[in-house]
């Protein structure tokens, strides 16, 4: 019965998280799982052959599936967004993190080619670990320290801050071991806004700091992104941000209470605070010297 697919159950489909992600033929082997019985589960679709000699379970994510068939682990904006850690939308680049010494490095579409101009970034910084998938969210937030603007790597941290709290502790010792060039913008990293573009809104509008708050709470609206002195609100939609028309009255109607409770509103997408940042500062500036928030 030990090379049989179902070893007390489905036993085989839970040996790839067991190893960490991936499980490995020799270690199959060893676990009473010989070869017609690993050829038997690949067919019925129980386990995956990602790569030469390497298996996965059948519901991997994608983005996984493709960092292990080049011969490596997710990182930097790969391993960040599949964290639910926000990354600028743009980088559409699989980010692989490989030890020093890898070779035959292959494509993230089939593992009998060769890497070749594919959008893959190699990252050569992998070391030990048990996770055979991708690297440490820290890790994952130095490696993308290599390929983001300073704005974008604070604003990635401070997502991640928020997102995943338990990171808040080892912070102080993480940014001390990012780039110097970044570390003016880090010191915003509070993980307070709720998206980088709320951020980055924060950011650069830091003149204002003394008087505008974040994630203020009005009574009969709700919970609002910015208030600069008493009235005037900010809120900010980011890049997949309500879509469909309920979405959208919805939004058109918290507007709406908004201003029968007094309040004057800006409202700012994702691509005009990426993609024309000077109208929003302007805006900003002209509705405060009209008094708009007084």
């Amino acid at each position: 019965m030990a090379g049989s697919l179902t070893l007390s159950g489905m036993a085989i489909e839970r040996e790839p998280l067991a190893h960490g992600g991936l499980v490995a033929t020799h270690e199959l082997h060893a676990r009473g799982f010989h070869r017609a019985a690993i050829s038997s589960a690949v067919r019925a679709g129980r386990i995956r052959r990602v790569r030469q000699g390497w298996y996965s379970s059948s519901d991997l994510a994608p983005a996984f599936a493709r960092a292990a068939r080049v011969g490596g682990v997710a990182t930097c904006a790969t391993a960040l967004a599949a964290a639910g850690v926000w990354v600028l939308d743009s980088d559409s680049h699989l980010h692989v993190a490989v030890k020093p010494t890898a070779c035959q490095l292959r494509s993230p579409r089939d593992s009998r080619e060769r890497l070749g101009a594919q959008h893959v970034v190699i990252h050569w910084t992998l070391t030990d670990q048990v996770n055979r998938l991708t690297r440490s969210l820290s890790d994952s937030l130095h490696d993308y320290s290599a390929c983001a603007t300073p704005e974008l790597l604070a604003a990635t941290a401070n997502s991640l801050l928020r997102e995943h709290p338990r990171h808040r502790a080892e912070w102080a010792s993480l940014r001390a071991h990012l780039p110097v060039r970044t570390h003016g913008l880090l010191r915003f990293v509070d993980g307070v806004c709720e998206s980088g573009t709320e951020f980055m809104f924060w950011v650069r509008l830091s003149r204002l700091h003394s008087r505008m708050r974040r994630q203020v709470w009005i009574d009969g609206v709700g919970r609002v992104d910015f208030l600069i002195g008493e009235k005037l609100v900010v809120e900010i939609d980011g890049y997949t941000h309500h879509g469909g028309r309920d979405e959208f009255e919805a939004d058109r109607h918290r507007d709406a209470m908004l201003s029968a409770a007094g309040y004057r509103g800006l409202r700012f997408s994702h691509q005009l605070v990426f993609g024309s940042w000077a109208r929003v500062e302007a805006a900003v500036w002209a509705a405060i010297a009209r008094g708009d928030h007084l």
